[in-house]
């Protein structure tokens, strides 16, 4: 994801404190995290997830098997 800073002209070290199109940017993305926080997928059974990649996972030779 490109940031609105990204070849921004009045870019300086530290202009994120004060940039209002950085602030925006930010508030918008802290939103949308919330948003899948709260109507996330959520796995209620995680250990068929983790069986699932040690089975159909390939076969690893030497030390690893």
């Amino acid at each position: 994801m490109k940031r609105s800073c990204y070849k921004c002209a009045d870019r300086y070290p530290g202009c994120h404190g004060t940039c209002p199109r950085y602030a925006a940017e930010d508030a918008a993305n802290e939103r949308r995290k919330a948003y899948d926080r709260q109507f996330g997928y959520v796995d209620s059974m995680p250990q068929t997830t983790t069986y699932l990649k040690k089975t159909l996972a390939p076969k690893r030779c030497g030390d690893q098997q």
